[in-house]
């Protein structure tokens, strides 16, 4: 591949050799690891330690460095191995060293996304230069959730053997051919583990001391492993390893120590005609991939490791670049089950051939099938070659598992890329260097039904930023690629992955099963709201995805706390649109992810009120929360009552409103050839707060969170006398009350009419309106019937509510009637916490919300008032510690 770099007129030849796919052979690609919690983890280009990207923010940070690696920095290289537990609780990283033991780590997650905590390995030692780590896998008792079209969800069994613990367990496999299980007891600091040699058998008990790491000494050699691959197959009892093995010169000291370096001239008379020794002829990598069965044996309270090996695979081609192992999932109920031996498996190999290395290297893909059958001995696996293809236009990159049991998503780099010309206007541009396909694992042919998608490199980093590994966002729909770990200027790139080419207006149903599986799962979605809230994609297409995400059967049961996930997730994908929007657009926008972030906002509230009360009796120790809850409520009850009398006095016509977020019609007459007619008035747009008057969800929190309010002021009214501090928290009440210009006795059977008035709306109007964060038309008339009877009622004081005393006076000659209170509606400032709505103190610690951008003080904030402390609003706190009142997740605010 020649491209040619234009700078002021010149031409600058670049041209792409084998050498630029040589990590692939080496099998040094740069580690990448993708969390349920949206946090991209790779290895730093320079440095050894993990570096994690938010994303979409891509906010980075670095991981805290372990002990061993801090006191010697220079001596390590970057992480060549990263994992993440399922549970996105755990991650453990593995440095190489330089003429120093590798450090292989385990680091545990706190409350936020971007904090975590360095554990030690559980030995003092760590992994000489011929035992580093090839290989790690979590194994997780965690059961993942699947959405379904017909049916309700359901979930998936356990993938791999079942543990007497409660955190995920972490299989290891070393160069030196042995296998490592880390686990950690209940009520245990340090981790413990198991170890057991791959090549005699040797098992590993907890009462006795691990086997040391040394390499297997072969004939001609030392034996070591270069790429090794880990299964964990659903509802398995065992775990699956397969390694590649290499022969290497003996290098070790010991070796050394026994050569006779008295060299003499006199040739003995016995010299073998056969020549030299053909030791050199058998280094190198073996024709064989090895397979071994790991089985964990429980007695009474210990645990033992046995290896058994199972199976050898035999290939010819030179060097494997990259080999994973592919469990096939379960099918779903009611649907009908093939006949297959139980935990069926695929092993994926890539091959890579760089020939006499005088042109760009070739691949080829192999997958095997490996299955157990019952023998009267046990069980009995069976390998067998499925398929093989040969990539001679260009390497490929990796494989990763694709929609189903039938597919494959493989990455193809392509070097015939036609790119002529790059002149200085377009650098820093993208161009393409290879494409991601989808294969049919009936013959590795690629499946035309699925769109290929290009994947790009900057024109900057041509030559040195090609993507060589990637893996999967955590719902599948967006591939993240890494270039090689030992390029300065190496980076991460995000791809689309191909999709079946369907109606450009009509979402795809895969994106609604995808986005409830990520609810039901509480994962992040935030790579399905990316390819949503892309600039290109049309509003109304995104109101008909939520949508449709709302009509699976997932959310077929009580709507209540689905609704106010779902709230949330409307909230990040709207938000995360406006970024992106100018114009009317973007006030419709933020209109609506404010919407819903008042709705979530609303419910927690109301969840403190109930939480703080007992009887008729409110926490004494909670006054002050729960006033400045209080402070929240009536704000909104103000901007709501103030909407809805001004829309139910508009006259219907002035100003249009598009339909749920569908595109107008353009029906202007070119020719004239039709008399014009005049165009019927459209009615007023409904302003999105509306939405807490006509559906059940904001409309039943408003009808039991007014009577709090009323029962929390007859609380104080009744117990003042008595208690000072609760007699200025009642003065302050009231007067928040009464400016507010709100009659609360009221408006308390306004809104529990309301309530019972709109349980006979049409459940699709309801989703809808919850999709689009705003009334649908067919709510217009119980609107305008609220509006007619808050006026006829007397419960709202006009020149209060919409003249305040400070409107009058504040920007007057610099007078002003004191502080103003402000408590933020949706983005809560940086001047509020989002959860308490008190005043953020500076210098404090804080955490920011990667959803809604809201800020908190991290830790407990336990309210003390005269001296004691209140558990209940500290319990009520405790429920946001892990997410924000949106659902979104915690990370540092700095």
């Amino acid at each position: 591949m020649s491209i040619t770099l234009g700078s002021k007129g010149k031409g600058r030849d670049l041209e792409m050799g084998w050498w630029q796919y040589l990590p692939l052979g080496e099998r040094s690609q740069r580690p990448v690891a993708w969390s349920g919690l949206s946090t991209i983890f790779t290895a730093h280009p320079t440095k050894p330690c993990v570096v994690g990207r938010q994303f979409p923010s891509l906010k980075s940070f670095e991981l805290p460095l372990p002990k061993a690696i801090a006191q010697a920095i220079h001596s390590y290289n970057p992480p060549t191995i990263i994992t993440v537990s399922s549970d996105n609780m755990w991650l453990f990283a593995f440095s190489p060293g330089n003429d120093v033991d590798g450090v292989g780590c385990i680091w545990a997650r706190t409350l936020e996304a971007d904090s975590w905590i360095p554990r030690e390995h559980p030995t003092a030692s760590g992994y000489p230069w011929n035992a580093g780590v090839v290989a790690a896998a979590w194994v997780s008792s965690d059961r993942q959730w699947r959405a379904n079209v017909a049916v309700a969800p359901y979930r998936l069994p356990t993938k791999g053997p079942t543990f007497p613990v409660s955190f995920p367990v972490l299989v290891i496999v070393t160069q030196s051919l042995h296998v490592e299980m880390w686990y950690l007891r209940a009520r245990h600091v340090n981790f413990s583990f198991l170890r057991a040699a791959l090549t005699h058998g040797a098992p590993g008990h907890e009462l006795q001391p691990p086997a040391p790491l040394a390499p297997h000494m072969s004939e001609g050699g030392t034996k070591l492993c270069v790429t090794a691959a880990i299964g964990v197959m659903y509802d398995a009892p065992t775990v699956l390893v397969a390694v590649r093995t290499a022969l290497v010169p003996p290098s070790t000291a010991s070796d050394i120590e026994g050569l006779d370096v008295n060299f003499t001239l006199n040739m003995p008379d016995n010299v073998s005609e056969a020549g030299p020794s053909n030791e050199r002829e058998m280094w190198g990598e073996d024709p064989t991939i090895e397979c071994f069965e790991l089985t964990v044996r429980f007695e009474n309270l210990h645990t033992g490791l046995v290896v058994r090996p199972i199976s050898s695979i035999h290939h010819n081609d030179p060097c494997v670049s990259s080999m994973q192992f592919f469990p096939m999932v379960p099918h779903a109920p009611g649907e009908p089950v093939p006949d297959i031996p139980k935990f069926p498996i695929r092993l994926a190999v890539n091959f890579i051939d760089f020939g006499d290395y005088s042109g760009i290297p070739k691949s080829t893909l192999a997958v095997y099938t490996v299955m157990a059958n019952k023998a009267p001995q046990g069980v009995q696996w069976l390998i067998r070659p499925e398929n093989s293809r040969h990539f001679n236009d260009g390497p490929l990159a990796f494989v990763l598992p694709s929609v189903n049991n039938t597919k494959l998503l493989a990455a193809v780099l392509n070097p015939g890329t036609a790119v002529t010309q790059l002149t200085p206007k377009v650098k820093g541009k993208e161009i393409p260097v290879g494409q991601l396909i989808v294969l049919d694992l009936k013959d590795l042919s690629t499946d035309v039904n699925y769109e290929s998608c290009r994947i790009y490199v900057s024109t900057q980093n041509i030559g040195v930023d090609l993507p060589l590994n990637g893996c999967l966002s955590p719902s599948g729909v967006l591939l993240c690629c890494t270039s090689s770990s030992n390029d300065v200027q190496s980076s991460i790139s995000l791809h689309h992955i191909p999709t079946i080419s369907s109606d450009p207006d009509i979402p795809s149903p895969l994106l609604s099963l995808d986005l409830a599986s990520s609810i039901y799962n509480r994962t992040s979605p935030a790579d399905i709201i990316h390819i949503l809230a892309k600039p290109n994609v049309k509003l109304g297409y995104i109101i008909k995805a939520l949508h449709s995400a709302m009509d699976l059967p997932a959310f077929a049961g009580p709507r209540g706390p689905w609704l106010r996930e779902i709230s949330g997730i409307c909230l990040e994908t709207y938000r995360t649109k406006a970024k992106h929007a100018q114009g009317l657009l973007l006030e419709e926008l933020n209109a609506m992810w404010k919407t819903a972030h008042d709705m979530c906002s609303l419910s927690a509230y109301q969840a403190a009120f109930t939480d703080c009360k007992e009887g008729d009796v409110y926490d004494p120790n909670t006054v002050w929360q729960l006033i400045g809850l209080t402070n929240w409520v009536m704000d909104f009850l103000e901007r709501l009552i103030k909407e809805s009398i001004l829309f139910g006095e508009q006259p219907a016509g002035a100003e249009g409103e598009k339909a749920d977020g569908e595109e107008e019609d353009d029906d202007d007459d070119l020719f004239g050839s039709a008399p014009p007619t005049p165009a019927a008035p459209k009615p007023a747009p409904i302003p999105n707060i509306l939405l807490h008057l006509v559906h059940p969800v904001g409309c039943g929190t408003l009808r039991n969170v007014l009577p709090h309010i009323r029962s929390f002021r007859a609380f104080l009214s009744s117990r003042h006398p008595t208690n000072e501090v609760l007699q200025m928290a009642d003065d302050v009440l009231i007067d928040m009350i009464e400016r507010s210009g709100i009659d609360l006795s009221r408006l308390e059977p306004l809104i529990a009419q309301q309530y019972e008035d709109i349980q006979s709306l049409p459940v699709s109007e309801l989703r809808k309106s919850m999709a689009s964060c705003r009334p649908t038309t067919a709510m217009r008339g119980r609107l305008i019937s609220f509006s007619q009877r808050l006026g006829a009622a007397g419960a709202i004081d006009k020149p209060r509510l919409f003249i305040k005393a400070s409107d009058l006076v504040d920007g007057l000659s610099k007078v002003s009637l004191g502080p103003i209170i402000t408590v933020p509606s949706a983005s809560a400032g940086k001047d509020r916490d989002v959860i308490t709505r008190s005043a953020l103190i500076p210098g404090k610690d804080l955490r920011m919300c990667f959803r809604c951008e809201g800020r908190s003080t991290r830790g407990a904030q336990p309210p003390v008032v005269a001296g004691q402390l209140s558990l209940r609003w500290t319990a009520w706190q405790k429920l946001w510690y892990a997410r924000c009142i949106c659902g979104g997740i915690w990370g540092s605010a700095t």
